[in-house]
């Protein structure tokens, strides 16, 4: 099993509807910081603003976002999976 599928079922195992920014970040993925600058600039994840100024994310849509954004390291010594951390 690749990598991206077992950090895709951790992700549909614990947050099966919404994640929140600090859900995401918990998961190793993305800061929180990361997040909001990605949202200012338009190329983060698909977002819901609720009540509150909450943010959430729906689990399919940034397990969507998310396949199409991460890269498995090519260096096969230190194999790992690399996502954005500082925009």
């Amino acid at each position: 099993m690749e990598k991206i599928d077992i950090k895709v079922r951790e992700i549909e195992q614990k947050f099966p509807d919404y994640l929140s920014s600090k859900d995401i970040e918990d998961l190793g993925l993305i800061t929180q910081q990361s997040l909001h600058k990605l949202r200012i600039l338009g190329n983060g994840p698909p977002f819901l603003r609720l009540p509150g100024a909450r943010i959430k994310y729906a689990t399919d849509t940034f397990i969507k976002w998310f396949k199409r954004h991460y890269y498995d390291s090519s260096d096969k010594s230190n194999s790992r999976l690399e996502m954005i951390h500082d925009v």
